[in-house]
């Protein structure tokens, strides 16, 4: 029988078997799979990819894109910001190696943030004649500051997911902590009354500014709120309505009956009813922030009070929540699921402060409306009821 001569391994061919075997070894060891020999074979031949490149592949390979829910700070992010400072003072990821993206650089980044873009604000509050009472810069550019830092640790998340990096690197990024308000954010009677008098005397459109200044006043709506309410989601023989909340989280909130017949009336007599959009302008266009821009534009030329603050339509959030905390009978509690927040107390225990047996979200905010503005099926009782009056005279009572 003949017998095939043995191999006979050269010097070189036992180097290169013997540098294998470390290398196989060691990927056993450190459990590295075939997909992450052949990422690490790229890596050789190629070099590591940049931020841009490793966000690109992933979306490739079937992840969502990173940070899509915080467009401006993944955007300064992978660009930095030409038109802050000098232009390069913030750092753009996007065209270095993913590996980049650490917890030091990004602390750096996130200071560099905060006091151009609160410059930024203060220079141009200035230039619009409406400086603020509290003008140092590092009181202002907080939310570009955290919306950056949210995109951070998203596109963090997504580089662990994707398994470009053994664990999250940015978790302890943290944005700076907010000043708080320039004055207290919830407006005195009087306030109340002349804030809603300049509305309405500058409104092309009162019935209108009139009906969204009560429903978003009582419901204590954010912005976006009050405009995306729909008319199919406004219910006067309940009465409630639905909200788009924040966080995609849906509510119904009691507003009362002759508010939202007001409100469905007026929205019956105009054109658009296909935008589903409870308000609507006379030519039928859904109301839009610039209405509300409007607003608070005509508030800080006729009230001095208002001089050097922010103020918009939160207001009326804070001041019907500080009402529904002092009159509604569940204090703070109430008044964090009268505006829909995250409870830290359950609703039963509200509900014993009601002297309620049920604890459905919707009895408890209900008898806070009731307790805070009176029965549902009457007309709300406010101290601008008076100003409304003005607009609304058949509809609001009189003294």
């Amino acid at each position: 029988m003949r017998h095939e001569p043995a191999l006979r391994l050269t010097p070189e061919m036992r180097m290169d078997f013997d540098r294998l075997s470390v290398v196989l070894n060691l990927a056993r060891s450190l459990q590295l799979t075939p997909d992450d020999l052949r990422r690490l074979a790229e890596v050789h031949e190629h070099g590591l990819p940049t931020l841009r490149q490793a966000l690109e592949q992933l979306v490739r390979s079937g992840h969502e894109p990173a940070a899509w829910r915080y467009p401006q700070g993944r955007r300064r992010i992978l660009d930095g910001d030409p038109e802050l400072g000098s232009g390069t003072e913030l750092t753009a990821y996007g065209d270095l190696p993913y590996t980049e993206l650490t917890l030091p650089r990004l602390k750096r980044d996130v200071g560099v943030l905060h006091r151009l873009v609160g410059k930024r604000e203060v220079s141009e509050a200035d230039a619009r004649g409406r400086a603020y009472a509290a003008a140092a810069p590092k009181l202002h550019g907080h939310g570009a500051a955290e919306q950056y830092v949210r995109a951070a640790r998203a596109i963090d998340r997504a580089l662990v997911a994707g398994k470009l990096i053994p664990g999250p690197q940015l978790k302890d990024l943290g944005a700076p902590i907010r000043p708080g308000p320039s004055r207290e954010l919830a407006l005195e009677d009087t306030e109340l009354c002349e804030y809603l008098s300049v509305v309405l005397w500058f409104s092309d459109d009162p019935m209108l500014d009139a009906s969204l200044w009560v429903t978003a006043r009582i419901a204590a709506l954010r912005l976006d709120e009050v405009i995306g309410l729909s008319e199919v989601g406004a219910k006067p023989h309940r009465p409630s309505v639905t909200v788009a909340g924040k966080g995609s989280r849906a509510r119904e909130a009691p507003v009362h009956a002759p508010v939202l017949r007001l409100a469905k009336q007026l929205s019956g007599q105009r054109p658009g009813h296909g935008h589903n959009r409870l308000f609507r302008t006379e030519e039928g266009n859904p109301v839009t922030v610039k209405r509300f821009e409007g607003w608070s534009d005509e508030l800080h030329q006729e009230c001095v009070w208002s001089t050097g603050h922010e103020m918009r339509l939160h207001t009326l959030r804070h001041t019907t929540a500080q009402a529904v905390a002092a009159r509604g009978g569940a204090h703070g509690d109430g008044a964090a699921l009268y505006l829909g927040h995250e409870l830290k107390t359950s609703l039963g225990t509200i509900a014993t402060y009601l002297g309620l047996t049920e604890s459905k979200q919707w009895t408890l905010r209900a008898a806070l409306a009731v307790n805070t503005f009176g029965p549902l099926e009457d007309w709300p009782q406010l101290p601008e009821n008076d100003v409304l009056a003005e607009v609304l005279r058949e509809a609001v009572p009189h003294g």
